[in-house]
């Protein structure tokens, strides 16, 4: 999918209700570590800035930190990243948007715990990377208890795959 249409797809939807007042919480979790997590975070959240949408903030929860490298890095503005606890991401997420945050994307670590649910509960849209090899696809089914009971809309598609892959 060409990135003009991931970005109309994913900032064009003024029919999902948001759970923050008017900003878009976007949790980026797989149980499988190098399916692109971080860099799905980093590229929506510059494109988001890009086309006007921001302010735009990022979340690393991930321990590895490698958003939060990635930002150090960075030498625009922003989008800008936040210090937040993982046991205090519902206040972090909530004063965001009395902050007049338009857009919170959160980096994940490639595990399956409580912290896991509590994301899928804060998020607008959970997007699931996978990473198309045969035991990776196995990945999706073990997140559908987690997403489900959170009534999260998700979104997950293949990364890194070739075309002529088959």
């Amino acid at each position: 999918m060409a990135p003009a249409c991931l970005h109309a797809r994913l900032f064009d939807w003024k029919h999902v209700a948001c759970k923050h007042a008017c900003m878009r919480t976007i949790v980026v979790n797989s149980q499988k570590g190098g399916s692109g997590k971080t860099a799905l975070c980093a590229h929506l959240s510059v494109q988001a800035e890009r086309s006007g949408d921001g302010p735009v903030y990022l979340i690393d929860t991930d321990p590895q930190g490698t958003l939060s490298q990635w930002h150090e890095l960075r030498q625009a503005d922003s989008p800008k990243r936040v210090e937040v606890p993982v046991e205090d991401l519902v206040n972090g997420v909530a004063l965001l948007a009395q902050r007049g945050a338009s857009y919170c994307f959160v980096d994940t670590a490639p595990t399956r715990s409580g912290e896991t649910a509590a994301l899928f509960r804060l998020a607008d849209l959970v997007l699931v990377p996978i990473v198309r090899i045969p035991p990776v696809l196995g990945v999706l089914p073990p997140l559908w208890p987690c997403l489900q009971p959170q009534k999260s809309p998700s979104l997950s598609f293949l990364n890194r795959a070739r075309a002529s892959a088959g």
